[in-house]
C-alpha cells in the first residue's frame, strides 16, 4: 500500500514509512493536542459547534487499556466535531483526520469509527484544497470555516439542520438527507407480489419499504395479512423516525426499563421510544412483548406523529383481525402519519 501511494499519488513522492504497529486491532493511540480538545463530557451532553465538520452518534465505547472488559453508555443524540480539532497546535500547514485528531480518551472512544473517520477526512481534505486556493493556512480558516461547511453539504455530508441553515442550504441539505434514506433500501421491481394495484396496503408498503422501515419476504411478497407482534410493531416505528426525523430530538427522558424486558433483543428500539415518551413507563410496567392491539397502535403512532392525533383512517375491512393487527395494518396507518409530517 505504501508503494503504491508513493508512486501513483501526488503528494506522497517524498514520503517515507517511519514506523508500524505492532499488532493490528488497537482500539486507541496518539492522539494530537490540536487547537480545541472534545471531550468526554462533550460527547455525552450531545455538544452543537458553530464551526462543525463531522457528527457522530456512536456509543462511548472503552475498552479497558490495562485488562479485560469495556464501559458502554449509550448516547441520546449526536454531537458535533469541530474544526478546530483537526488543527495540531504548534505546527503550520498541517490537519490531522481520523482517529488522531485532538479529543480525550472518552470522546475518542466514541469517534474512532470508521464512518466517522471517513468524515473527518472529507473535512481536513476539503479545508485543505480551501486554504490552498486562498493562500492561507489551518489557522486562519476561520473566517472560511462557512465556506468550508457549504462545500461539504453540497458533497452530502450530514452536518445538522443548524450549520445547514447557517450557509443558507438547509433545503439541499434536507433533499440529500431524504434521499440518502430512500436509496438505502431494496424494494422488489413492480412492487410486492402480493400487494396489487389497488390493495389498501400497497402504497404504505412500498413507501416504507423505501424508507427502510419494512422489508418484504425473500420470494419478493409482503405479508400483509400476517399477525404483526409488538416486537414488529417497536422496531418498524423505531425505523420510521430515524428514517424521518432528519434532526434528532434533544428532550429525551431517563427511563428504567422493567427487569423483565431488559433480555429482549430489540430492548434498544423500545428504550428509544420510552426515551421519547411514545411508550410510557406505565405501559413498559405491563407490556405484552407479543400481542399488540389497534388502539395501542393508533396511540403510539400518533405520539410519534403528534400531527396525525385524531386524523388517522380507519383500517381497510381487508387489514384488520379482531384483538391483533397485521403487517398491512400496521403499514397503513404509519404511512398515513409519515405522510402528514413529511
Amino acid at each position: 500500500m505504501f508503494r503504491l501511494l508513493k508512486e501513483y499519488v501526488p503528494g506522497f513522492e517524498h514520503s517515507y514509512l517511519l514506523a508500524l504497529p505492532t499488532q493490528i486491532g488497537v482500539r486507541e493511540s496518539r492522539r494530537v493536542m490540536g487547537a480545541t480538545v472534545l471531550t468526554g463530557e462533550q460527547v455525552l451532553a450531545g455538544m452543537q459547534r458553530g464551526d462543525v465538520i463531522a457528527r457522530c452518534k456512536y456509543d462511548v465505547d472503552i475498552h479497558n487499556p490495562t485488562g479485560a472488559g469495556a464501559q458502554i453508555i449509550r448516547l441520546k443524540q449526536p454531537y458535533d466535531i469541530p474544526f478546530r480539532c483537526l488543527i495540531p497546535r504548534g505546527v503550520d500547514n498541517l490537519l490531522i483526520a481520523g482517529r488522531p485528531i485532538s479529543a480525550d480518551h472518552v470522546a475518542e472512544s466514541s469517534l474512532r469509527i470508521q464512518p466517522t473517520c471517513f468524515a473527518l477526512g472529507q473535512a481536513a481534505g476539503t479545508a485543505a484544497a480551501i486554504c490552498s486556493r486562498a493562500g492561507i493556512g489551518p489557522w486562519d480558516m476561520e473566517p472560511q470555516v462557512q465556506n468550508l461547511q457549504a462545500a461539504l453539504i453540497k458533497q452530502g455530508a450530514d452536518l445538522g439542520a443548524d450549520a445547514a441553515r447557517r450557509v443558507g442550504l438547509y433545503d439541499e441539505w434536507r433533499r440529500r438527507q431524504l434521499e440518502y434514506r430512500r436509496n438505502n433500501a431494496a424494494v422488489p421491481e413492480g412492487g410486492f407480489t402480493d400487494l396489487p394495484v389497488g390493495h389498501p396496503a400497497r402504497e404504505a408498503a412500498i413507501e416504507l419499504a423505501k424508507l427502510g422501515v419494512f422489508s418484504g419476504n425473500p420470494d419478493g411478497s409482503f405479508d400483509a395479512d400476517g399477525i404483526a407482534d409488538t416486537c414488529q410493531v417497536v422496531q418498524v416505528l423505531w425505523r420510521a423516525l430515524r428514517a424521518t426525523e432528519l434532526e434528532p430530538r434533544r428532550d429525551l427522558i431517563d427511563v428504567a426499563m422493567p427487569a423483565k424486558l431488559k433480555g429482549l433483543w430489540w430492548v434498544d428500539s423500545l428504550q428509544d421510544l420510552a426515551e421519547r415518551r411514545i411508550i410510557t413507563e406505565p405501559e413498559l410496567a405491563t407490556f405484552d412483548t407479543r400481542t399488540i392491539t389497534e388502539a395501542t397502535l393508533r396511540t403510539w403512532v400518533e405520539r410519534a406523529y403528534p400531527n396525525s392525533a385524531g386524523k388517522l383512517s380507519d383500517l381497510p375491512p381487508e387489514l384488520r383481525q379482531p384483538d391483533q393487527v397485521t403487517r398491512g395494518g400496521v403499514a397503513f396507518l404509519l404511512w398515513e402519519a409519515v405522510k402528514g409530517a413529511e
